[in-house]
């Protein structure tokens, strides 16, 4: 059986269980009003630092989220930037294709062209010496057949030359 209100050495082996709840109701009552002041500073303090990281992790987030945007805006622009890069080396590259081309071809047709006038100078120039030699052969097959000597010949180049400084003066 239960001892709720009982003292003494007859419920030694029970102690009373009602004085022991109005004890530890009183000492609670005590221990509260004692502390009651310094847990609800706390409690407001820890509130308003909550409060201020929870500001703060929102204006972290939104900051975050911005330099994110940025990010992104700024990859977005790389990306376009680098294809107008890769365009403009592009262009350049045909660009410079287009004028070594032109170049090359300018070169060749000036080599060709500068062929052409060798050649036909060198054929100029052997037509000029198959005359001169032709007309040494005559000359001298003339001479063989007319019996003209070295002598008569020199007298007669002399006589041209004369012929030939009268009729300029």
């Amino acid at each position: 059986m239960l001892n709720w209100w009982g003292f003494g050495s007859a419920y030694q082996d029970n102690p009373a269980i009602g004085w022991m709840i109005i004890t530890f109701v009183i000492f609670m009552a005590l221990l509260l009003k004692a502390i009651k002041k310094p847990l609800a500073n706390y409690l407001e303090a820890r509130s308003e630092q909550i409060k201020n990281a929870i500001e703060e992790a929102k204006f972290a987030k939104e900051e975050a989220e911005l330099k994110l945007r940025q990010y992104e805006n700024r990859l977005l622009e790389l990306d376009a930037e680098l294809a107008k890069i890769k365009e403009d080396f592009r262009r350049q590259g045909e660009a410079e294709k287009a004028r070594l081309k032109e170049e090359a071809k300018q070169i060749a047709d000036q080599m060709l062209a500068n062929t052409e006038e060798t050649l036909k100078a060198e054929v100029s120039k052997a037509k000029h010496e198959l005359k001169q030699e032709v007309a040494e052969h005559t000359l001298k097959a003339a001479q063989k057949r007319l019996g003209v000597s070295e002598s008569l010949e020199a007298q007669l180049c002399q006589n041209f030359v004369e012929n030939t400084t009268e009729a300029r003066v």
